[in-house]
């Protein structure tokens, strides 16, 4: 007889990736640092830039992970899609930006990158608040 385990709900995949792609981000950057392609100010800097964000979805995301849930199953199959895809996009594009800034430094200075930082936060910020929001609801 061989024992299955349960399979993860779609909350609990989104949260574990929302969760590790926090913490790849911030790796890269120490990463980048021991590389020299940040300075001690610098890295503290980003890491003040990422935390509020980490806090804030890898916290509720994290919460999540352990809890026995149904799954979000009124999520329609074409918005998991979309969910995923902003939820990637959304992290792809602070690394790319990081890794710009630390690899090619004639290209994307420190500076720049914050902006850039800060305009793909804004951007996402909405977006990642609606789905964090329909992933893990109010409260929970």
């Amino acid at each position: 007889m061989t024992q299955t385990t349960p399979q993860r709900s779609f909350r609990q995949r989104m949260g574990g990736i929302i969760v590790a792609l926090h913490l790849s981000l911030l790796a890269v950057a120490v990463l980048y640092y021991f590389f020299k392609g940040f300075d001690l100010e610098e890295l503290i800097a980003l890491f003040a830039i990422l935390a509020p964000v980490t806090a804030l979805y890898g916290g509720i995301a994290f919460r999540s992970l352990g809890k026995k849930q149904v799954d979000a199953t009124n999520i329609p199959v074409a918005h998991r899609k979309t969910i995923r895809l902003l939820i990637w996009g959304h992290f792809l594009s602070i690394g790319l930006l990081i890794s710009l800034k630390a690899l090619t430094p004639n290209v994307l200075n420190f500076k720049e990158m914050t902006i850039l930082l800060g305009l793909v936060e804004s951007y996402f910020g909405a977006h990642m608040g609606t789905l964090i929001h329909v992933i893990f609801g109010k409260g929970e």
